[in-house]
């Protein structure tokens, strides 16, 4: 079954509503998990779309980077944030050489009770092994009702191999309980 979104979203995009195939749903447990990973990904799609909720289970009124990986490389990411409390827009960017790709933010656990930030994740041409792969995401979360925080996202890994594993790992703290990660394949042509 689709998360909420998506069939409205691939029509926007000129796709039809058959062009989303499901992969794989994580939904984290009683006691949260450091962690989240898909594996064993086929590369019959041409694109992957990662669609979520998440929240940390650090004691803070702020938000939180998630990490993502590919292949347990740990080498050759770069990101950008264009992002913004409602005021001046902010840019950060690290280039080439991080070890993770900090591509998704969410909310911690002092932030609103039970809240939890949305996530969208493009991955691009995941297993064209002829050029470096590269992601764009959109995610939020509400700070306690001061802020209410966007953030537009932009990645590559500088690595030509197929993505067949995805890790997503809070920079500090672990997911808490009912946090959702929703892995799906893009069909080509559709």
């Amino acid at each position: 079954m689709p998360i909420i979104g998506t069939i409205a979203s691939s029509t926007r995009q000129g796709l039809s509503s058959n062009s989303y195939e499901s992969i794989q749903t994580v939904t984290v447990g009683a006691g949260g998990a450091p962690s989240v990973e898909f594996t064993s990904i086929p590369s019959t799609y041409q694109h992957l779309e990662i669609r979520g909720v998440a929240r940390i289970d650090q004691a803070s009124t702020n938000s939180t980077n998630i990490g993502v990986r590919f292949n347990s490389n740990s080498s050759s990411y770069s990101w950008h944030w264009v992002y913004s409390t409602g005021a001046t827009p902010l840019v950060v960017a690290a280039t080439g050489n991080d070890s993770w790709s900090y591509l998704l933010r969410c909310p911690m656990d002092s932030t609103q009770a039970g809240a939890y930030g949305p996530l969208k994740m493009s991955i691009m041409d995941y297993s064209n092994t002829n050029k470096n792969t590269t992601m764009r995401s959109i995610s939020g979360a509400a700070l306690d009702g001061s802020a209410d925080v966007i953030w537009y996202t932009g990645g590559a890994w500088y690595n030509t191999s197929a993505v067949s594993s995805i890790l997503l790992q809070p920079q500090s703290g672990n997911f808490k309980q009912h946090t959702t990660f929703a892995l799906y394949g893009i069909k080509a042509g559709s």
